[in-house]
C-alpha cells in the first residue's frame, strides 16, 4: 500500500543497492581482470587476501547488503513537496517529525 505524504523537513538519501547476486558477478570478475593484469605484467598472481581485501573495500562503497526502502535512484525532497511512498516508510517518518501523511494514494499511482 501507498501513501501520499508532505514533507516538513528537508531529507536526502541514496538509492537502494544493486542486488548481492549482481554485485556477487561484479567482484568475481572484478578479481579475474585483477589475476589476469598481475600475470600480463609478468608478475605473480595477487595474493587471496591482498583480492579479499580489495573486494572488502569495493562491498562497503556498494553498500553490499544493506536493505532497500524502495528507491531506486538517489532523492531529495524539500519542505512542502508531496509524494507517494510506501505506507510503512510514510509511518516511519511520520513518527520522526519528517513528514504528514496527506492520504492513501489512489490506485494505479507511481511512487516517487
Amino acid at each position: 500500500m501507498k501513501k501520499k505524504v508532505r514533507f516538513l523537513d528537508s531529507i536526502a538519501g541514496m538509492g537502494d543497492p544493486r542486488p548481492t547476486a549482481e554485485l556477487d558477478a561484479k567482484y568475481e570478475a572484478h578479481r579475474d581482470k585483477l589475476r589476469r593484469e598481475a600475470l600480463a605484467r609478468g608478475g605473480r598472481e595477487p595474493s587471496a587476501y591482498i583480492l579479499d581485501q580489495i573486494i572488502t573495500d569495493m562491498k562497503k562503497q556498494d553498500r553490499y547488503g544493506e536493505k532497500p526502502i524502495g528507491f531506486s535512484r538517489d532523492w531529495s525532497f524539500k519542505p512542502g513537496d508531496e509524494r507517494v511512498i510506501s505506507s510503512d516508510l510514510a509511518e516511519k517518518w511520520e513518527d520522526s517529525g519528517i513528514c504528514i501523511i496527506v492520504e492513501d494514494a489512489p490506485a494505479g499511482r507511481k511512487a516517487a
